[in-house]
């Protein structure tokens, strides 16, 4: 199985030349704007990115610290830690129920 995205930079027909020349594969193209949610690392920097922020934000609204002294004083690599543990997490989650919409079936072999 060849699992493509649904780009308009494919040329036509790719799907028929390539079971033309090669018939032991089946193509399956993904639903239009879901590449995206299946690019891990552009979602876990997205999530890592808002966890981040959200602490920043939190840590400077709830007193008197400027930006750049949370940066200075409260950001360190046990954070850091913290804010990536939490990404993957939520990255893990969020990729379940993606693959629960996008092969409610049961999953990416039960086509065999």
């Amino acid at each position: 199985m060849l699992l493509m995205d649904n780009a308009p930079a494919h040329p036509p027909g790719l799907e028929e030349d390539l079971v033309e020349d090669f018939n032991f594969i089946k193509v399956t193209f993904l639903p239009p704007y879901t590449t995206l949610l299946l690019q891990p690392i552009s979602n876990f920097k997205k999530l890592y990115t808002r966890e981040h922020f959200r602490r920043c934000f939190e840590m400077t609204d709830r007193s008197s610290l400027t930006h750049h002294e949370f940066w200075r004083e409260h950001f360190d690599i046990v954070s850091c830690l913290q804010i990536i543990t939490i990404a993957i997490v939520s990255h893990l989650h969020q990729s379940q129920q993606f693959c629960r919409k996008l092969f409610p079936w049961g999953g990416l072999w039960a086509w065999r």
